[in-house]
């Protein structure tokens, strides 16, 4: 999803005056009228301008969370403070301006939530896009293609071992993956090389039994260093 907008957001950039052109916002920060403001900006010198809003539906207050409304009141903690502003957005967006271009980023939409977006937007205007996180054995065949997108192959049990170890966002494992890469050089890369770079404990104690289970002496030992 964030390659995706930061896509958007190059393609922008490299037209004349891009930089003038893309606006980039918080929904929570922002009113509705603030939000439409921006998306009723007309472009400068050129037919095309970017708004990428973020978590406009999707956002919700965490418990006890304030927030300070256009009267200057704060809202209580016991409705979505939002709520209010994210109508009034989605009741505008039937009138979007023709020459803007709006990114709505959510962490995670329902079907009605999905439905909802489209069926507000003028026909043929609206895509909608869903970029759900891998999972299990699909998340390693997703540290394989990361691999070899970074000009890279994965070796023998180091995509099961990134999968079980390694940082809990995609972000980060696609930056480990990268660094593996980049470390391995023309070989693909092995459990030494994520132990070597990866110094989790939980990764070294896995291939320490690993090791042991298939009586690979020197591996154990070299794993066993690594944890003194």
């Amino acid at each position: 999803r964030d390659e995706t907008v930061r896509n958007l957001k190059s393609r922008m950039l490299a037209r004349p005056a891009g930089e003038l052109n893309l606006a980039e916002r918080y929904a929570p920060d922002l009113t509705a009228g603030e939000l439409i403001a921006i998306c009723d900006t007309l472009p400068f010198l050129d037919d095309r301008r970017l708004v990428v809003i973020h978590g406009l539906v999707g956002w919700r207050p965490r418990v006890g969370a304030r927030r300070r409304g256009a009267s200057g009141d704060e809202s209580s903690s016991g409705r979505d403070p939002l709520e209010s502003e994210r109508v009034a957005f989605l009741d505008y967006l039937p009138n979007l301006s023709p020459l803007t271009t709006l990114a709505l980023v959510e962490g995670g939409l329902n079907a009605a939530q999905r439905a909802e977006i489209q069926s507000r937007l003028p026909a043929g205007r609206a895509e909608v896009r869903a970029f759900a996180a891998p999972l299990g054995a699909e998340l390693e065949r997703w540290l394989a293609r990361r691999a070899q997108r970074h000009g890279g192959t994965l070796g023998p049990q180091v995509g099961a071992l990134l999968r079980e170890h390694g940082p809990p966002s995609l972000e980060a494992l696609d930056q480990e993956v990268a660094k593996l890469v980049h470390y391995a050089g023309d070989r693909p890369v092995s459990t030494g090389d994520l132990n070597e770079l990866l110094a989790g404990a939980e990764i070294v104690i896995f291939a320490l039994l690993d090791a042991v289970a298939e009586g690979r002496q020197d591996d154990a030992l070299a794993a066993l260093r690594r944890l003194q």
